[in-house]
């Protein structure tokens, strides 16, 4: 499980995106979008829900996670990702992600 830091702006990034049927890479002409659940499935409050993610090469998309999402510590949640392609394909996942504090020494 991979971890959203409280209170930090992030990254949320999605690498070797692949067509199940095909194995080829999802391209740039592509939408992906992504919206942060908490474990009702809400979308976690302090950002606009769908975040569109962007592709930086083939099979490689990624978005900001704002700092002023609501998170709880050691609250999971399920970062649902939907990429829809040209002809209306589409491609479904889903990542978990556990809430903690970042500690800096004082």
């Amino acid at each position: 499980m991979d971890t959203l830091f409280i209170g930090n702006e992030m990254t949320i990034a999605l690498a070797d995106m692949k067509w199940v049927g095909t194995g080829t890479m999802v391209s740039d002409n592509t939408v992906v979008e992504c919206t942060l659940l908490d474990k009702t499935g809400t979308p976690v409050v302090g950002q606009i829900w769908p975040l569109n993610m962007t592709n930086y090469s083939e099979g490689v998309f990624a978005g900001t996670l704002q700092a002023t999402l609501e998170l709880s510590l050691n609250h999971t949640y399920t970062a649902s990702v939907t990429a829809t392609a040209p002809n209306g394909s589409i491609l479904h996942m889903e990542c978990d992600y556990q809430a903690v504090d970042r500690c800096v020494p004082c």
